[in-house]
């Protein structure tokens, strides 16, 4: 058949191929059949556990307070330092005496030593050295008592007992005198010892009063860390609800792609049916199979 030369089949069968159309392809997968029933009990636990009240915060306290003991620790070092030590008051003020001079005048037992040192020396006088120049001149005869030579031997005794008086005095006050100024001295060291010694009890104060602003801090901390938390609990509500149900238990995939079209191929598969279909009925073949052919290039 001559519309069936080569001419007329290389122009049928040199085409390329070209899309025809555009296929959508979409591919869905459940979960597992026996996993499901158990998932719509999660899902339905999860939305149950999204609306209630759960989770709640500890309903009591979760600070522990002071003890007794420690309560009543706390008030005797807060009235010791309120009122402040006798002891410590007595010895600021015995420092201040001495740092200003009030012992450098004279002892209040320095009478009684001087007299305690003198006694052996008066002592000496009236029994021995007195009478020892009265019996001397009184042995000389009347005269001797009322003559000068008696004065001045008493006169001169009764000098020389001054003289030792006196000079015991001087020493003793002297010593006295030293002494004291050794305490002030040394008391002038110790006094800002002493001064800062004042802010001991202030110290103490502020410790009882840091122990109960740290107690109270704590309560108070307690109330922020429960707002917040009932401030949170919405949104860790909703976060556990969606770690519960966003999980992939099934997906499902759109695709798509173009179809492509050969006509070559789709004459010669048509063509090749045609020519067993028209041997069968008569036709001829050569008709049979120009017949598919074409149909296979409209189909």
């Amino acid at each position: 058949m001559p519309f069936l030369d080569g001419g007329f089949l290389g122009g049928m069968l040199g085409g390329g191929s070209s899309p025809a159309q555009i296929q959508t392809q979409t591919t869905s997968s459940s979960p597992w059949a026996p996993q499901q029933p158990y998932l719509e009990e999660i899902f339905k636990g999860a939305q149950d556990a999204y609306g209630s009240a759960a989770p709640s915060f500890y309903p009591n306290s979760t600070v522990v307070d002071f003890s007794p003991q420690t309560q009543q620790a706390l008030g005797g070092i807060e009235q010791r330092a309120t009122a402040g030590s006798p002891l410590q008051q007595q010895a600021m003020q015995q420092a201040q005496n001495t740092v200003q001079g009030d012992y450098l005048q004279a002892s209040p037992f320095l009478s009684g030593a001087y007299e305690q040192a003198m006694q052996p020396v008066m002592q000496q006088w009236q029994n021995q050295i007195a009478p020892g120049i009265d019996a001397q001149f009184i042995n000389a005869g009347a005269g001797g008592m009322r003559s000068g030579a008696y004065a001045n031997a008493r006169n001169t005794a009764e000098d020389t007992l001054a003289r030792a008086m006196t000079g015991t005095a001087a020493d003793m006050a002297y010593k006295d005198y030293s002494k004291e100024r050794g305490y002030q001295n040394q008391m002038i060291g110790a006094a800002p010892g002493l001064a800062q010694s004042d802010y001991a009890d202030y110290q103490q104060l502020m410790n009882v009063g840091g122990a109960r602003e740290g107690l109270a801090q704590a309560q108070l901390q307690e109330n922020i860390d429960r707002y917040q938390f009932e401030q949170n609990r919405p949104w860790e509500q909703l976060a556990r609800y969606s770690g519960m149900v966003g999980g992939g238990y099934g997906q499902q995939t759109t695709q798509q792609k173009p179809l492509y079209s050969n006509a070559g191929m789709n004459f010669l598969g048509g063509a090749l049916g045609g020519a067993q279909l028209g041997s069968m009925t008569g036709m001829g073949a050569g008709y049979g199979a120009l017949g598919g052919g074409i149909l296979g290039l409209m189909g």
